[in-house]
C-alpha cells in the first residue's frame, strides 16, 4: 500500500465501520479507476458485518468480473458464510455472466477448502446456479 493509501486508511478509521463504508462506495465507486483501490482499502480495515456485506454486495455487483480480484479482496476477511451469502446476493441473471462469474469466483475461493465445512459451503456456492 502506498503512502497515500495509507494516509486514506487512517482516516477511514477514524471514521468508523459505517461512515467509512459509506465514504468507500460514495469515493471509490465500483467500476471506476479508484475502485481497485478501494479493494486495497478494505483490508487493511476492520468492519462490522453489515458493512462488509454492504460493501461486498457493492463491489461484488454488476458486471462481472475480468479477474478474481475483488472475490479474493472480500474472501480474506470476511467469514466464508457471509461471503457465500453476498455472491448469492449478486449472482448475475444472465447465463453467459454466470460462467465468468463462476470461473473467478471458483479461482479465488479455491484456496479455502481447509475443512470439509468449507469444502461443502464452496461446492455449493459453486453450483448453486
Amino acid at each position: 500500500m502506498d503512502a497515500e493509501l495509507r494516509r486514506e486508511a487512517a482516516t477511514l478509521r477514524i471514521m468508523g465501520s459505517e461512515k467509512a463504508a459509506e465514504y468507500l462506495i460514495q469515493h471509490y465507486p465500483r467500476g471506476s479507476r479508484r475502485s481497485g483501490d478501494a479493494l486495497v482499502l478494505v483490508q487493511h480495515l476492520s468492519w462490522r458485518v453489515a458493512d462488509q456485506m454492504r460493501l461486498a454486495r457493492h463491489y461484488l455487483g454488476g458486471q462481472p468480473h475480468a479477474s478474481a480480484r475483488v472475490f479474493e479482496a472480500f474472501a480474506s476477511f470476511m467469514s466464508l458464510r457471509s461471503f457465500a451469502q453476498a455472491v448469492r446476493d449478486v449472482w448475475p441473471e444472465r447465463p453467459d455472466d454466470q460462467q465468468l462469474f463462476r470461473y473467478n469466483l471458483g479461482t479465488a475461493i479455491r484456496k479455502y477448502e481447509t475443512s470439509e465445512a468449507n469444502t461443502a459451503v464452496i461446492d455449493a456456492l459453486l453450483n448453486e446456479h
